[in-house]
């Protein structure tokens, strides 16, 4: 009953999305009628195609808009997020790496939006869809919304003109001493920085401000 099958995001790399494009293979070189498609915005696509008899490898140009992006290492989230705010623009979208870290931010900016007429909304994983909507509808008004990577490619929120991001994210990494997976703050790679950056860039010119020093070298 399926004629094609799409792994979107493949960049993102998971032991679910690599068995699924195993078994996608087997059943592609099973039927003559079965396309494969494999879709990133950052990855590099040599290996991949190989591993699929060297299929080819189609790029569609995007139109990017110019971004300006400062290092601000000394600025915590309420300077960057106040600076933006005192700015013409529309949302601003901050990268923070879990649900905590959010619900600590929101009680520390209320006061920051507030002057400048924002309101600041979460967007996590474990929120209601009301919750998610919230954050992602369209507003005249603007927002701070504060958000897990999340936002860095599986939802889109509209209106974006600035970006804070933190830097950090949580993983899953096994634990051989416990012998369970377990959440670990760490530091985003580049391609991750990347795409939280092309968030500001996506509707008209952007900023993107990263808390921390240009010297640092994100992995590849």
């Amino acid at each position: 009953g399926f004629r094609t099958v799409v792994l979107d995001e493949f960049h993102e790399r998971s032991l679910h999305a690599d068995l699924a494009l195993a078994f996608a293979r087997q059943a592609w070189r099973a039927r003559d009628d079965l396309r494969l498609l494999v879709m990133s915005a950052t990855l590099d696509a040599g290996p991949i195609a190989r591993f699929l008899d060297d299929a080819p490898v189609l790029v569609v140009e995007g139109r990017p808009f110019p971004v300006d992006v400062r290092y601000e290492p000394r600025a915590s989230l309420a300077d960057a997020v106040g600076a933006a705010l005192s700015r013409p623009g529309g949302h601003v979208l901050c990268f923070l790496p879990g649900a905590p870290e959010i619900r600590r931010a929101q009680a520390e900016l209320r006061g920051v939006a507030g002057a400048a007429g924002a309101r600041v909304l979460p967007l996590h994983g474990s929120l209601s869809s009301e919750e998610q909507d919230e954050a992602l509808a369209p507003s005249a008004a603007r927002k701070v919304i504060l958000a897990t990577n999340v936002a860095e490619t599986s939802l889109t929120v509209e209106g974006v003109t600035d970006v804070v991001d933190t830097g950090r994210h949580k993983v899953l990494r096994y634990d051989p001493e416990r012998g369970l997976d377990r959440l670990v703050t760490e530091r985003i790679p580049a391609d991750s920085a990347e795409q939280r950056a092309g968030r500001a860039g996506r509707t008209g010119p952007g900023r993107v401000v990263r808390l921390w020093d240009e010297r640092d070298r994100l992995r590849p």
